[in-house]
């Protein structure tokens, strides 16, 4: 188990988080980053793709907005391509738009038809492949390279796709059910391995590591599993408890986990209202943020692992009656960048 709880000590400091400004008054669904500049995109369930530039002033951080498109549904997942000159999003439409931010022109990804038989819950660029991913809750994940109309491969899922993560090689595919798909992208049409999830309750989220080793993986009940993929490192393999009050019987969701691109640790965010970064190789919590007084229902690193961008909103765990009975339903949805201080991020012993 992890050194540390998520209620005492290590709360680190630093500059205060800036909030990004717009009229969010519906919950975020995903948040990413451009792959080599500081602009950041919010998807979102009142149908709107967000893009906001992230820079430093005389006045300190500051986070502009840029931009904005509206889809006919309700937005899941989106991405940048691997230039960062467009954006994809995929909706409850069963759609995928693509987005020219140079020439501010949207259209849907295979023309004015539905890609998926069921919602897109995720889109990323897969940049050493040069292909976009997508996908969905109809137990299906499919590959695009923008040249010929349709899919250039499409992949059956044990499930429905809840959450997806690739770093270079490696896709880690977090279906219902519990079960896991591992491909290795030279070969993507042939899972490398279908597991079931080392936790006990559904998937929440899944992120690969920087070395492509294994991945870490949430669920619903406040505990995340770190799983290595080779035979010769299960024996590295362990589950601990997070996102959870102490001396409570309280529980709550894991909504996302995010590695940074550096130094291979890693952020979760809990339900919670929760973040906290740390390290898997020592098995130490390195830093609590203060509480937030709604969920966390997103959290990511941008390139260099100096900003960390994260959402806080209802996250429906408990559907419309939870909604209107919370005091949350008064609240409308924020997007903070917080300034990721080297201390508060690095790993013991590196250098």
């Amino acid at each position: 188990m992890f050194a540390g709880n998520a209620f005492g000590g290590n709360q680190g400091s630093g500059n205060p988080d800036i909030e990004l400004q717009g009229d969010l008054v519906q919950s975020i669904t995903g948040l990413n980053w451009h792959p080599s500049l500081d602009y950041v995109i919010a998807s979102s369930w009142d149908q709107m793709v967000r893009v906001w530039e992230v820079k430093e002033t005389g006045d300190g951080t500051k986070g502009e907005p840029r931009a904005a498109l509206t889809h006919s549904a309700p937005v899941l997942s989106t991405c940048f391509s691997g230039d960062g000159n467009k954006v994809f999003s995929g909706d409850c439409s069963k759609q995928v738009v693509c987005w020219d931010l140079t020439s501010n022109v949207s259209m849907p990804l295979d023309g004015n038809k539905p890609i998926h038989d069921a919602p897109v819950s995720v889109v990323q660029y897969l940049a050493d492949q040069n292909l976009l991913m997508t996908g969905s809750w109809d137990k299906t994940l499919k590959y695009w390279d923008g040249r010929t109309q349709g899919p250039v491969l499409v992949v059956q899922l044990p499930d429905k796709m809840f959450s997806a993560n690739a770093k270079g090689d490696l896709l880690v595919a977090g279906c219902a059910n519990r079960k896991v798909q591992i491909y290795n992208l030279k070969n993507p049409t042939v899972p490398f391995s279908t597991i079931d999830s080392p936790l006990k309750f559904q998937t929440r989220c899944v992120n690969a590591f920087i070395d492509q080793k294994g991945f870490a993986i949430g669920s619903i009940e406040g505990r995340v599993a770190i799983h290595h993929i080779e035979s010769g490192e299960q024996h590295k393999n362990f589950a601990f408890k997070c996102h959870r009050e102490q001396n409570s019987q309280h529980i709550y969701a894991v909504n996302a986990i995010d590695h940074h691109p550096r130094y291979g640790t890693f952020a979760t965010c809990g339900s919670d209202g929760c973040i906290l970064f740390w390290d898997k190789d020592s098995k130490s919590r390195l830093k609590a943020f203060p509480k937030c007084d709604q969920p966390i229902v997103a959290g990511k690193f941008n390139h260099n692992g100096n900003y960390f961008a994260y959402a806080t909103c209802y996250d429906w765990s408990k559907g419309m009656e939870g909604y209107k009975e919370s005091k949350i339903a008064n609240q409308k949805a924020h997007i903070f960048i917080h300034s990721v201080a080297d201390k508060s991020i690095k790993p013991k012993g590196f250098y």
